[in-house]
């Protein structure tokens, strides 16, 4: 996409009211970029990205997206509650890493 149909679409995405942290084209076309640049189109990018202080942050939706479309590396939940939530990331071929991520609220 070049730059004029990249600020077109933007335009389209901050009007449709739908992405809060993108109320303009300028914050909705930074997000597309950032997305662009990591191979992700535009709606992935607006759902992928969130801005925070001034940020353009990968989300957990992003992360999830990479991971799972490296070829190489997957996730399991092992457990998802309304007060914890615990994943362990998996080589395809080879089983677990060894990494568990847990969050507990």
């Amino acid at each position: 996409m070049n730059f004029s149909e990249m600020k077109e679409v933007a335009t389209l995405f901050a009007a449709s009211k739908l992405f809060p942290d993108a109320p303009a084209m300028a914050a909705a076309f930074v997000k597309i970029q950032a997305g662009a640049e990591l191979g992700f189109g535009p709606y992935q990018s607006m759902t992928s990205f969130d801005i925070i202080k001034g940020k353009v942050a990968l989300n957990a939706n992003g992360q999830a997206v990479k991971v799972k479309s490296s070829g190489k590396y997957d996730y399991q939940i092992v457990e998802h509650t309304d007060t914890a939530c615990e994943i362990e990331f998996v080589e395809i071929h080879n089983g677990p890493i060894g990494e568990r991520v847990t969050a507990k609220n």
